[in-house]
């Protein structure tokens, strides 16, 4: 028996038994969502993508341009052909930008901070709709968290 072994409903300590440790390898790979030896939790890419992700964290400000992107990532040394796989991995997999690469009116927009975009849709419901039954610090509640 090791730390980080599940117990279940067999007699998980004998590993002189086939059958149980068969059964805690089956339950192991379920816990870990394995399929074919492959864990969706292994996420491999490459370390300039960190560094890249790192040099943005440390900007101030909110949205930067495709071309200040570009530059940002040479200097990470992340290639103008890959910087699109970079953005798409940072958009979906990490969720620390926002690139919308496919819509003409933001290809050119790279947001660092995603929380820009609630911010702005918060002020924009609470500066045009008429908020009934609510008060002034729920109204600023909502302002800060996007919550009521």
């Amino acid at each position: 028996w090791s730390i980080g072994k599940p117990v279940i409903p067999v007699n998980n300590y004998d590993d002189k038994h086939d059958d149980a440790a068969e059964v805690r390898n089956v339950v192991e790979r379920i816990i870990r969502r394995e399929v074919d030896g492959k864990s969706p939790y292994n996420i491999n890419f490459p370390v300039c993508w960190l560094a890249f992700e790192l040099s943005l964290r440390k900007m101030s400000k909110s949205t930067m341009t495709y071309a200040e992107c570009v530059e940002l990532a040479k200097r990470c040394n992340i290639s103008k052909e890959d910087l699109p796989n970079c953005l798409w991995f940072l958009h979906h997999r990490t969720g620390t930008i926002r690139y919308y690469g496919s819509v003409k009116e933001l290809e050119d927009i790279i947001i660092i901070r995603p929380s820009v975009i609630s911010r702005a849709i918060s002020e924009l419901i609470t500066s045009t709709f008429t908020l009934k039954n609510v008060n002034q610090s729920e109204i600023e509640q909502f302002q800060q968290l996007g919550l009521f």
